[in-house]
């Protein structure tokens, strides 16, 4: 990939000091969790931007922040809230010192948790009383104030807030999930995904299909497969390194190197160059791979790399 052909004024990204640590959920959480992480830093402001990622579900002890969408609204941080899954990459900024621990879930895990349509609580900010019962609620509550008080470090607060997400899930009918599980694996198998290909892996009919795709992730088929596309892509341009069989395998999924570059740039909000100079940025950890379990993709690509993405 030519990165010194790239043009645009995305800014470079401004390294800060934090720790950004995954941390595996429990495994009968491996079809609706991404992964459990925690967050700190004593920065009093770090500006980046957040890509166009998975739902996430955060519970901030320390600090503040605020998301820019692309329409210009602003939202704030509560101690609980969600960031739903995006449509396109949202600066944001924190005010620190920042102290949080999250989940990112993957859809199948916002559809039980939250029984909320995604086509209409798709790119948003959510306070989680808006979105959970009262006694979900006041138990991430209870995980915030035990590791606001110091009786919880990050690795215990996240693992109750994988005890709390176990408990809260509601079993969503068998051909919904099985939609969504199908869907998100379809999606994640390959660098380009074709949306008529998808009808062989469901008896559904095309529009139960079309309305299914809204409802659970959002937006049509065709965008989402650009969505997915992109940031998969980005995700392997912060490794250290990439076959040439799996560079050209990206490379095939985009009409050109300025089509590649515009698609990443709308979905991270960096270009490819300024993604392989993003290195010690939140942006950079939040699309490295080890934020996406075992994405059957990155698997692929680890064997091709003899890298690991755990």
């Amino acid at each position: 990939m030519n990165r010194d052909a790239e043009r645009g004024t995305a800014r470079k990204p401004e390294k800060s000091s934090f720790d950004f640590s995954f941390l595996a959920g429990p495994e009968c959480l491996a079809g609706h969790l991404n992964t459990l992480y925690s967050f700190a830093s004593d920065e009093s402001v770090i500006e980046d931007i957040m890509p166009a990622y998975s739902p996430q579900l955060m519970l901030v002890t320390k600090g503040s922040g605020q998301l820019r969408f692309a329409d210009g609204r602003v939202a704030q941080s509560s101690p609980a809230f969600f960031v739903t899954q995006l449509d396109q990459a949202a600066p944001f900024r924190i005010d620190g010192p920042m102290e949080l621990v999250g989940a990112s879930l993957k859809i199948h895990g916002w559809a039980a948790l939250t029984g909320l349509p995604m086509d209409e609580w798709g790119n948003r900010v959510v306070p989680a009383k808006d979105a959970l019962p009262p006694d979900v609620v006041a138990r991430l509550d209870a995980i915030s104030s035990g590791l606001s008080d110091g009786m919880m470090d990050p690795a215990a607060a996240c693992a109750k807030l994988g005890e709390v997400l176990v408990s809260a899930l509601r079993p969503l009918p068998a051909a919904h999930a099985e939609f969504i599980d199908v869907m998100q694996a379809w999606l994640t198998e390959n660098f380009d995904p074709q949306p008529a290909d998808f009808m062989v892996h469901t008896s559904l009919s095309q529009r139960q299909v079309q309305r299914l795709t809204k409802q659970f992730f959002g937006r049509p088929l065709s965008r989402l497969i650009r969505r997915y596309r992109a940031i998969r892509s980005a995700t392997l341009m912060t490794l250290p390194s990439l076959s040439p069989e799996i560079e050209a395998e990206v490379m095939e999924g985009f009409y050109d190197q300025a089509h590649l570059i515009r698609e990443i740039r709308h979905f991270t909000g960096k270009t490819p160059r300024l993604l392989s100079d993003a290195e010690g940025t939140v942006s950079a950890k939040t699309l490295g791979p080890e934020g996406y379990n075992k994405a059957p993709l990155f698997d692929e690509v680890a064997r091709s790399n003899e890298i690991s993405v755990e």
